[in-house]
Formats: structure tokens, sequence, C-alpha cells
């Protein structure tokens, strides 16, 4: 089971931003830790929350290599992303 709290539009996770990646596969988003590999799934989502700050969902999907609504093919870490 993820360590990772959950709640209705804000994702909590302990630890840093740098430690996780973020997957986004259809409707959905995976957000998995680095080090130990544990995972959750979340479909309705709009902010992260990490030690070092929240992070906008809208910034994480601007930043990243994919266009909105695509699929992503690779998992990029969160802290590359914002």
């Amino acid at each position: 089971m993820s360590m990772l709290a959950l709640a209705t539009t804000l994702c909590s996770s302990p630890g840093a931003s740098t430690g996780y990646q973020i997957l986004r596969q259809g409707a959905h988003f995976e957000i998995s830790r680095l080090t130990n590999g544990d995972a959750v799934q979340r479909t309705e989502v709009e902010r992260f929350e990490f030690s070092d700050g929240v992070i906008l969902l809208d910034d994480i999907i601007g930043n990243s290599p994919y266009a909105p609504g695509d699929h992503w093919l690779e998992p990029p870490p969160i802290g590359g992303l914002v």
C-alpha cells in the first residue's frame, strides 16, 4: 500500500518533489516515489503537496514534454518539471 495521503483535489506526499515522478495515463495520473516505487493513481487532483511546497497540476503539464491530453510514454521526475 502506498504511503501517499490523498484528498479530493490535493495529493499530499511525504518528502521533497524531487523524490517523485509522475505519469499521465489517459484520464488519470500516477505519482510514484523514486526510492521505493510506492504509487497512487488519481483522476481528480489539482495540486500536489510536498515538503518543499505545493505544485499545481497545470504547472507540471505545462512544463512537460507532452501536449495537454497526451498519454505520457515515460514518467518524468516532478522536480524536473517545476
